[in-house]
C-alpha cells in the first residue's frame, strides 16, 4: 500500500530532435522512473517529451492524475517551451535531472529553463549527474516529498475553539497568512457541540485517544 505522503509525480525526458545526445532520451526516460519508483515514488509516466503537443498532452495527464510534482531528466538541448507548456496544464514544482554529456548541451537547456522559472516564482530545484543513487537522489527525494507534504496540507483544516489570552495580541491566529504559506485553513469548531460530544464519548475511546502517542481528536463537530 502506498504511503499517504508518497510523492506522485510525473516522469519525462525532454530532448529537442536534431541536438546532441538526443538520441538516448528513451533510455533516460526508463531509468529515471526505475529509480525513482525504487526510491518509493508513486511514478506516472510520459515518455520522451520531444514537441509542443506531447508537452501539452503530457501535462493534462499529470492533471488528470493529480501529482505533486514534476521530474525532468533533460538528455540533449532542448526548448524552454517544453517545460511552460507542460506546467501550464499542470502547475506543479519542478525538478531538473540533466544528464552528463559531451556537447550535448543538457545543463545548457536546463539552466535556460530554470531562469524562465526563477521570474515566474515557479519552484524549482535542478541536479546534475548520472541517474544513480547519491547526493543527487537524496535532494532530489526530499524536494519531492516537500512538494507532496506541501499539497496534502493545502488540504488540511484546523479546528478554532475558544479564545486566545486577553492581552496576547502575538498569538491571534492569522488566517490568511496560514492559508498563503502552509495551506490549512482554519475552521470555526462550535464548543457547545464539542463539549457534547465529549460527554457522548465512551470511557474506552477517550483512554485510548489519552494514550502517550496518540492523535486526539478526528472529526470535530462543526469543522464541516
Amino acid at each position: 500500500m502506498q504511503s499517504s505522503f508518497t510523492p506522485r509525480v510525473g516522469v519525462a525526458a525532454l530532448s529537442s530532435p536534431m541536438e546532441v545526445g538526443a538520441g538516448r532520451a528513451p533510455q533516460v526516460f526508463v531509468d529515471l522512473s526505475r529509480l525513482l519508483t525504487q526510491s518509493g515514488c508513486d511514478v506516472i509516466e510520459l515518455g520522451s517529451i520531444v514537441t509542443a503537443d506531447a508537452a501539452l498532452a503530457a501535462g493534462r495527464k499529470l492533471a488528470e492524475a493529480h501529482v505533486d510534482a514534476v521530474v525532468l531528466a533533460p538528455a540533449s538541448w532542448f526548448e524552454d517551451y517544453l517545460v511552460l507548456d507542460v506546467i501550464e496544464e499542470c502547475n506543479r514544482p519542478v525538478l531538473f535531472w540533466p544528464q552528463p554529456g559531451m556537447e550535448t548541451g543538457a545543463l545548457c537547456g536546463t539552466q535556460q529553463a530554470t531562469c524562465y522559472l526563477k521570474q515566474l516564482n515557479q519552484p524549482a530545484l535542478a541536479v546534475f549527474g548520472p541517474l544513480e543513487a547519491g547526493r543527487n537522489l537524496d535532494r532530489g527525494m526530499a524536494f519531492l516529498r516537500a512538494a507532496a507534504l506541501f499539497r496534502r496540507l493545502r488540504r488540511m483544516r484546523l479546528g478554532l475553539t475558544g479564545q486566545r489570552v486577553r492581552g496576547m495580541s502575538e498569538v491571534a491566529v492569522n488566517e490568511f497568512a496560514l492559508k498563503k504559506t502552509v495551506g490549512p485553513r482554519v475552521v470555526p469548531v462550535d464548543m457547545v457541540g464539542l463539549i457534547a460530544s465529549a460527554r457522548a464519548a465512551g470511557q474506552a475511546e477517550k483512554a485510548e485517544n489519552m494514550e502517550p502517542g496518540q492523535v486526539i481528536g478526528r472529526d470535530c463537530p462543526g469543522s464541516r
